[in-house]
């Protein structure tokens, strides 16, 4: 069960880097109203917030490797 929550997390992670990186960040600036000043600013916020998401991410990556020992 371990090893399938590892699997999973990694390809959640994986999908969050794509989805962030190669399709919000861009699209974000092409919408009405959004500055340049505050495109960035909500940039910072998803950026700081998928940090938090990826610590949680990297602690179930390492579980089946910890109950080995």
């Amino acid at each position: 069960m371990k090893k399938i929550i590892a699997i999973f997390s990694s390809i959640f992670w994986a999908g969050l880097i794509a989805g962030i990186s190669f399709i919000e960040a861009p699209l974000k600036f092409q919408a009405p109203g959004i500055t340049i000043p505050l495109g960035l600013g909500i940039s910072q916020l998803v950026f700081q917030f998928l940090s938090k998401v990826e610590i949680v991410l990297l602690f179930f990556l390492f579980l089946p490797c910890m109950a080995h020992h």
